[in-house]
């Protein structure tokens, strides 16, 4: 079996990989582009497993982050799947469990050799990765994402009637929709996620410096694309949208609530399903709520929008039990009650304030 590690030194070998992967297995996620927007944000090292064998190609794209603050011995490492969605994907279905076990052994091996401790995956549902390539890894689920599927275009109809109430209300209010493809107005979106950020208290994780979103489109190109909803002279609203072949997904949203009276969301998710339709998007994916609460409000507002689910799960998997025991004890040690309870069930909470 050919078994190789692509870091950013060797974009043109992982994306030269990642292109022969049929689009129906692979997404926007798996890309060395896609990595190198959050490499700065997360402060780790991307890095992409690639293994072929008899014309089987599968492909495991991660992040790899020192672990510090603990005083360990030696340097210790985890990894985990960038902000979306992660796993295995290949070129084909037909995979045999021979293959399977010579892969995971040689991966497993790879990281008890470069000290990685614990491995987190962002599984994805859209995708199936668990169903197909199931290892000695825990799975969770953790919510539900609602989507779209346009593939019949002609006759979607998912959105319910109060939804419908509100952009006839939008419209009629003079919210006018635009589609900035070129993202002239992402300072604009900045603007109105850092009031989002900060009105809905979101963790720290999601306080994205400026150079993030400066990135976006000179990393990703025609893939990102901005939705706007302006209102008199300003946006008011904005929709962060990716899309990868066939398939577009609802990436960063952001809106003013001095105008939620205007119903903008509304016509905004109303905007990226038509935007989606015109531009031969098959699948939509709206995303999940803050919680796994089916009473979350944003997963609610999301299932106007459609009744299609998929269930999604995080996978958890140690490769050093004896080390990520200690840090757990550590971290558990040395954090504040608060947080401690705070974080007691997250996989890799010693990562977590403390």
């Amino acid at each position: 079996m050919i078994f190789k590690i692509f870091d950013l030194s060797r974009e043109d070998e992982w994306k030269k990989q990642l292109d022969l992967i049929p689009d129906q297995f692979k997404d926007i996620y798996y890309s060395p582009a896609y990595y190198k927007t959050w490499k700065e944000h997360e402060q780790a090292e991307p890095l992409c497993v690639y293994a072929e064998k008899e014309g089987v190609k599968l492909l495991y794209p991660f992040f790899k982050k020192e672990i510090q603050g603990y005083n360990l011995k030696e340097k210790y490492y985890d990894i985990q799947s960038a902000y979306g969605y992660g796993g295995v994907i290949s070129n084909t279905k037909e995979i045999s469990q021979t293959l399977l076990v010579d892969f995971n052994k040689k991966f497993d091996g790879w990281c008890k050799d470069s000290n990685i401790v614990a491995e987190f995956i962002r599984e994805n549902p859209f995708l199936n990765n668990k169903e197909q390539y199931i290892r000695d890894v825990s799975y969770i689920l953790v919510r539900k994402n609602v989507y779209a599927d346009l593939t019949n275009k002609v006759d979607f109809d998912f959105i319910n009637k109060n939804a419908y109430r509100n952009i006839k209300k939008a419209l009629k209010y003079g919210l006018i929709v635009e589609i900035d493809s070129n993202c002239d107005n992402i300072e604009d979106f900045q603007r109105l996620y850092t009031k989002t950020f900060q009105r809905l208290n979101m963790s720290n994780f999601y306080n994205f410096q400026e150079n993030y979103f400066q990135k976006l489109k000179p990393l990703l190109g025609n893939k990102v694309k901005l939705l706007n909803i302006r209102y008199e002279e300003g946006i008011i609203a904005s929709i962060v949208l990716l899309e990868d072949s066939n398939k577009a997904t609802y990436h960063l949203g952001a809106s003013d609530f001095n105008y939620a009276k205007y119903f903008p969301n509304d016509l905004l998710f109303h905007t990226m399903i038509e935007y989606s339709i015109a531009n031969n998007i098959d699948y939509l994916s709206f995303g999940g709520g803050t919680t796994n609460d089916e009473q979350d409000s944003l997963l609610r507002f999301k299932r106007k929008y459609s009744n299609l689910e998929k269930d999604v799960y995080i996978g958890k998997k140690v490769h050093h039990t004896e080390i990520y025991q200690e840090l757990c004890r550590l971290w558990e040690q040395q954090t504040s009650s608060k947080n401690n309870n705070k974080y007691k069930n997250f996989f890799l909470k010693y990562r977590m304030d403390k």
